[in-house]
């Protein structure tokens, strides 16, 4: 079941001679409880998108409907009330009231809205957030970390349908950012909550992922794992996926790949066909210093596939 469909959605800003085309007719479907990340760079309209989800900012055209409301036909009144109750927001720079601490900044929806405080779930959230000892704090007597932590603490505290987080981790350094991730996957396990996320996600933000997917699937059997062409450049990359098992590289010729794929829809290949080639010098050598077994990929799939099997079977009655 859908707990938020976009539909058409497109946002533009200025006038007809001198306008920026935000969105431009996206549509999607979220289902209830789900955990999504949408990435992209800086200006890509991430943030817009979001807005436009959340209430906070109307689209050009095109609907969001969130548990079955077309929100954008409410009244402002309505719209603000149905904000307040069903979706809960979480910001980069946290956007905590300064003269509040940190229990009042947590419960503030809850008091705009005219509710009593859930002590149970109050006291959930403080204890799975780590703010037990944090709550006659003011948000400058907080580190960064601790700031989002309130910041979800307070997007949590009325149990919205929908939690919308826009780059949650852009002010934070690695560590505090990997806490904030795992604190927002545990609130969607936990509460089912279905949490879009928005990243501007960097090269290393991503491989940093990819390493940690390598070190998760090290300890599988009878499993075959199709990496990206980048995972060669870590070493340790090489050595979870050796830990339990073999690494074939399949070494398709570029020219056979250009015809393959839609080279610039791929995010380290927009600046076009050049940049696979010096991708492809960058890390042949890699491949093959890493790889098991070589297999030059000039045939049909099918073949390709037997030749994967043969190796495989083979490397199984081996061991």
């Amino acid at each position: 079941m859908n707990i938020l469909s976009v539909k058409n959605l497109s946002k533009i800003y200025g006038d007809e001679n001198n306008h920026v085309i935000a969105l431009d007719n996206v549509s999607f479907d979220v289902e209830i409880g789900e955990f999504i990340a949408i990435i992209g760079a800086s200006g890509s309209g991430k943030s817009t998108l979001l807005h436009q989800i959340g209430g906070v900012d109307h689209p050009s055209s095109g609907k969001v409907i969130i548990n079955n409301t077309d929100i954008y036909t409410l009244n402002e009144n309505d719209l603000a009330i149905f904000r307040r109750n069903e979706i809960g927001l979480i910001y980069q720079f946290y956007n905590l009231i300064p003269v509040l601490n940190v229990k009042e900044n947590i419960t503030l929806p809850l008091q705009l809205a005219h509710q009593k405080v859930d002590q149970k779930r109050f006291n959930t959230l403080i204890e799975q957030l780590g703010l037990s000892n944090r709550l006659n704090h003011l948000p400058n007597q907080l580190s960064g970390g601790q700031q989002q932590r309130v910041s979800i603490a307070r997007a949590l505290i009325n149990q919205p349908s929908l939690v919308l987080a826009d780059e949650p981790t852009g002010n934070l350094d690695s560590k505090n950012s990997d806490e904030i991730i795992r604190l927002l996957k545990e609130a969607n396990e936990k509460y089912h909550q279905t949490i879009p996320e928005m990243f501007e996600v960097s090269e290393t933000y991503f491989r940093n992922n990819e390493t940690a997917g390598c070190k998760d699937v090290s300890d599988l059997n009878g499993h075959i794992i199709s990496t990206g062409g980048g995972v060669v450049l870590r070493p340790e990359n090489i050595k979870y996926l050796k830990q339990n098992g073999i690494i074939i590289y399949i070494d398709r010729p570029i020219d056979n790949i250009l015809t393959d794929v839609q080279v610039t829809s791929r995010p380290l290949l927009k600046e076009g066909p050049q940049k696979l080639y010096e991708l492809d010098k960058q890390r042949h050598q890699l491949y093959l210093e890493a790889c098991d077994h070589r297999i030059v990929n000039d045939d049909t799939l099918e073949n390709i596939t037997d030749k994967i099997i043969e190796l495989i079977t083979k490397n199984k009655f081996e061991d």
